[in-house]
């Protein structure tokens, strides 16, 4: 089950996702130092396994492809 997407994000612009008109992430954690960062999304659990249906799947990896 995948239940967060997690963005690296590997410039200083943590607020990226404010730019590109995405929902405001569940969690920021950002490097003091180099001004990078990571964006936890929370999404209702989709399953992977093989015995998982594949449109979920699908959607999720869509979404996923969409940041920074």
């Amino acid at each position: 089950m995948v239940s967060w997407l997690i963005f690296d994000v590997d410039h200083s612009n943590a607020l990226i996702w404010e730019d590109a008109g995405l929902p405001a992430p569940n969690l920021i954690v950002r490097n003091r130092k180099s001004g990078h960062s990571h964006l936890y999304y929370a999404i209702p659990p989709v399953c992977t396994t093989e015995s998982a249906r594949s449109k979920p799947i699908q959607y999720m990896k869509a979404e996923h492809g969409h940041c920074c």
